[in-house]
């Protein structure tokens, strides 16, 4: 859940595709469109699980009640782990 105007309470559903460098088991990726960024930073820990912060921000289509508005949302920093 992201923290947008007005305090109304939106789902994210973003996807970064393409891949990034690795260094040192570390990684970075930071992609927009101008009205909105996510920022993913991350490390490997072995062979087959990833941990790490995501945060995203920008103008947001948001249902409120029955309309779609597009509000100012941020995501602040929030923790993920993934494994395969």
């Amino acid at each position: 859940m992201i923290g947008c105007d007005g305090g109304v309470q939106a789902r994210l559903d973003a996807e970064i595709t393409g891949s990034t460098n690795i260094r040192d088991g570390r990684f970075a990726v930071k992609a927009g469109n101008g009205a909105q960024v996510v920022a993913l930073s991350g490390r490997l820990v072995g062979s087959t699980q990833a941990t790490g912060t995501v945060r995203y921000s920008g103008l947001t289509k948001v249902i409120v009640g029955e309309t779609s508005e597009r509000l100012d949302c941020d995501s602040g920093r929030l923790q993920w782990k993934a494994s395969r």
